[in-house]
């Protein structure tokens, strides 16, 4: 079912078009890294924080610095993401190392999800357990989105 679901979109004239395209899908790439930066780089600054590094920086300041950061990041990285499956759905959709990747994402996802839930009911003990679980697993998803141009 999901090859076919890839070949239909591998049949589309978006498809088609950004195949075509020496530039759109290096430029669309290149857009998706900076969007993991601002991702990943935010969730490392504030889980960090979180652990007791820049303890003279007050942490909502890097909560809210870094959730705008992400929040933007996130964006950027949804769409340049559809894109460059779009571009190559048969070899991406496919990919066992991309579905683990979006697993991945997923479990960060309700990770954040969790803590917050538990920040706003009080229970700050559980922040290290996150912040660790946090740092994993956004590690784990940037080995996993490099290993799918080599799986």
């Amino acid at each position: 079912m999901l090859g076919e679901v890839a070949a239909k979109i591998g049949a589309s004239s978006l498809s088609q078009g950004l195949q075509a395209s020496t530039w759109i899908y290096p430029i669309t790439e290149s857009l998706h890294i900076l969007g993991i930066t601002l991702v990943v780089g935010g969730a490392f600054v504030f889980d960090l924080r979180l652990l007791g590094v820049g303890k003279a920086v007050p942490l909502e300041t890097v909560a809210n610095l870094n959730l705008r950061m992400s929040r933007r990041g996130f964006l950027l990285v949804v769409v340049t993401g559809v894109l460059l499956i779009v571009a190559n759905p048969e070899e991406i959709l496919l990919n066992r190392t991309f579905q683990i990747k979006m697993l991945l994402i997923l479990f960060a996802l309700i990770n954040l999800g969790i803590y917050h839930w538990r920040v706003h009911q009080g229970l700050h003990s559980w922040a290290v357990a996150h912040s660790l679980l946090s740092l994993g697993l956004w590690t784990a998803v940037i080995f996993a989105g490099r290993l799918i141009a080599y799986t």
